[in-house]
């Protein structure tokens, strides 16, 4: 590597460790002890499509909001303004947004999602969230399997 390609990667490191920071603190990784290296690579897997996930969701939404002229939305933990919304900001927003369904004899009688305002609304337009998701919640294809694994 040339001298000034070093300097560039050195110069990233904070970038770098921020990621590691957020894996650590927002994503809540726990420490966990694995022997076999094939689940060591799972995990590691697991945890970069997460943190990818998460930084999808920001930059998706950051750019949506500078597209429509968004200067800044209330979905920091005191409901301030914050013109850079993080994932613990939007984890936190969406805390109270809840999925309840009534099963009988393994049909679905009454499906809903409870905790959304217009801000959510907005919100998931920004991150160009069809509002065919919630209304497809009803049909099951959100449990994966979900039956099986207490039934058996």
């Amino acid at each position: 590597m040339t001298l000034l390609s070093i300097l560039r990667k050195y110069k990233s490191q904070p970038f770098l460790e921020k990621r590691m920071y957020t894996e650590k603190t927002v994503l809540e990784a726990a420490p966990v002890f694995l022997k076999k290296e094939k689940r060591i690579e799972a995990m590691l897997f697991l945890y970069f499509a997460a943190l990818m996930i998460v930084s999808l969701i920001k930059r998706k939404t950051r750019m949506n909001m500078a597209r429509e002229n968004i200067e800044k939305m209330p979905v920091s933990h005191q409901g301030m303004n914050t013109d850079k919304p993080t994932w613990n900001n939007i984890r936190h927003f969406f805390r109270n947004v809840c999925f309840s369904q009534i099963i009988r004899d393994g049909i679905c009688i009454q499906a809903v999602v409870k905790g959304l305002s217009a801000l959510h609304e907005q919100f998931c337009r920004l991150l160009e969230i069809p509002d065919s998701v919630y209304n497809n919640l009803r049909d099951n294809r959100w449990q994966f399997g979900y039956k099986k694994l207490i039934y058996q």
